[in-house]
């Protein structure tokens, strides 16, 4: 049996292995492709998934997750970006989105299988169900054709074609084809250093960097960890907040991101952004003003309810999907798999700091004062939303790019 302490180091490893990641896996992708990183993604995953299944002692079950962690992180990274650079831009927004469905809808079914099988108490029966999904994802892989921009930024022409003609229509292969090698005939000498710090590339990494770390400063996951003990505050009983449970906070998320995949390609990015950003700064005053305004008690709870489940809903079909596109879409092609390990990173530094002082922030000012400072970002957000990011809807990587050349004229 794990103590407490050892527990707390095995739920938090994953955490770790998927920040670690974050840091190889640009780089890495850039030098072997975004299949073979996916299939080394996969392959870390699986062996993280046998070593604990067979593991006798908390140091290689600690290891386990680890290794299991370093494959999600490289999975969660390359398989948007994989997706973007694959698929016309028709329907690139739902693609992306269903990247961010299929994860939704994966958690749900991790908690429904962990209830089915929590009478056996044998958690091993659902680390080897959680294998062989595992196994199935890897096998999949070796359908994939290998991204067309990657295939093209590497020289290798021949098989950009054969790539493209996997997803997209003739009509879209020519133009496609055309815009890359419009786009290559453009660039400097200077820019193909690839530097971060050419203007053309800084400010549209600079805008998916806020994007990704003011989404969570929205304190989605400190608000996920700690929904409990506010609604306990609050006024709810014990009995209520069983009833909310994970799966039911899972359900809502999931059933908002099927609603961004309908809208995703039809409204577009920006409205949607909007939309979620709005609706996240209502839910964060309004569960605010509950708490400081009322007493504890049930009516109140009832409130704080209606307030966190607002909050997910427009965070599932707002910033929680417009994230994946803008970092995948908005990032230029030569810097995109650095740049979205790096904005990846902040992701998870963000949420670990804000998760740990979380706490601290509620006994200063009560967690009112948490609804009100995570409102500020959200505020932010928004005004980000609205002045500066720009619409991505039916527009090719390559237009995106050109889009932002613009702004080398300023240098």
């Amino acid at each position: 049996m794990l103590n407490d302490n050892q527990t707390s180091f095995i739920i938090s490893a994953v955490f770790g292995g998927c920040t670690v990641a974050t840091l190889i896996t640009g780089p890495a992708t850039d030098t072997f492709g975004r299949k073979k990183m996916l299939q080394i993604g996969a392959i870390l995953f699986i062996l993280g998934v046998t070593i604990l299944i067979t593991s006798k002692s908390f140091s290689i079950l600690l290891a386990a997750r680890i290794i299991e962690g370093l494959g999600v992180g490289i999975i969660t990274i390359v398989a948007p970006l994989y997706i973007s650079e694959s698929i016309p831009s028709s329907i690139r927004g739902r693609g992306v989105t269903t990247f961010q469905l299929l994860v939704t809808a994966g958690i749900l079914i991790g908690a429904i299988i962990v209830v089915l099988f929590a009478s056996t108490e044998n958690w091993k029966i659902v680390f080897t169900i959680i294998l062989l999904i595992g196994i199935f994802f890897f096998s999949c892989i070796f359908l994939l054709k290998e991204s067309p921009r990657w295939l093209f930024k590497k020289g290798q022409k021949n098989l950009v074609l054969d790539s493209l003609n996997a997803t997209y229509s003739e009509l879209e292969l020519e133009k496609t084809m055309k815009e890359m090698e419009k786009l290559t005939q453009n660039k400097t000498d200077s820019i193909v250093k690839e530097s971060f710090f050419q203007r053309e590339y800084f400010y549209p990494f600079l805008l998916a960097l806020i994007a990704a770390s003011l989404t969570q400063l929205t304190g989605i996951n400190a608000f996920l960890q700690y929904s409990s003990i506010i609604l306990k505050q609050a006024g709810l009983t014990s009995n209520i907040i069983s009833m909310m449970g994970t799966s039911v906070i899972t359900l809502v998320n999931l059933l908002s991101t099927v609603l961004a995949f309908f809208l995703i390609d039809r409204l577009g990015r920006k409205p949607i952004f909007i939309i979620g950003s709005s609706g996240i700064v209502v839910a964060h005053i309004f569960s605010a003003l509950v708490l400081l305004l009322m007493s504890p008690s049930l009516f109140r709870g009832y409130l704080c309810v209606i307030g966190l489940m607002l909050f997910i809903l427009f965070f599932a079909m707002g910033p929680g999907v417009i994230l994946w596109l803008i970092i995948s879409e908005m990032l230029p092609t030569p810097i995109r798999s650095k740049g979205m390990s790096i904005c990846l990173f902040s992701v998870f530094l963000i949420t670990y700091i804000l998760s740990s002082s979380f706490q601290v922030i509620s006994k200063i000012a009560g967690f009112s004062g948490n609804f009100i400072f995570c409102a500020f970002f959200s505020i932010i957000m928004l005004i980000i939303a609205i002045f500066f990011i720009p619409e991505t809807k039916n527009k090719t990587l390559e237009e995106i790019e050109t889009y932002f050349l613009k702004f080398k004229k300023h240098q």
